[in-house]
């Protein structure tokens, strides 16, 4: 699937996904948001741009541009984006204890409570 090939590539792909949570049609945003949550660590992301200054701060303000704009992200990616951006902001994953398994295990089943419940079509 072309989530995971990106994935796998690396979590500068990332950025890439971003682009689609504007999609105006709500199964293609949902599916992004599971994806970005279930596939691309916090910590590999972090990691990933700790040497690219330009990239990261690109980054940055796309994701606080997310964040700023209503575009009716479910609470667990809207989390996720938080967390990601205080991450990058610090540079130091380690300190604000940003843990996958809450995503992974906890965030997913919120996720797909959220994502069920909705009324997409």
């Amino acid at each position: 699937m072309f989530f995971n090939t990106l994935a796998e590539i690396g979590a500068t792909t990332i950025r890439t996904l971003i682009v689609a949570l504007y999609d105006e049609n709500q199964v293609v945003k949902k599916t992004i948001e599971k994806e970005i949550v279930e596939k691309f660590s916090i910590e590999a992301i972090v990691s990933s741009f700790q040497d690219k200054p330009q990239q990261k701060s690109s980054l940055k303000i796309a994701i606080r541009d997310i964040l700023d704009k209503n575009l009716n992200l479910s609470p667990v990616t809207h989390r996720y984006f938080k967390d990601l951006y205080i991450a990058l902001d610090k540079e130091i994953f380690q300190e604000h204890n940003v843990s996958n398994l809450v995503y992974n295990q906890q965030g997913n089943q919120e996720f797909n409570n959220s994502y069920n419940n909705s009324n997409l079509k």
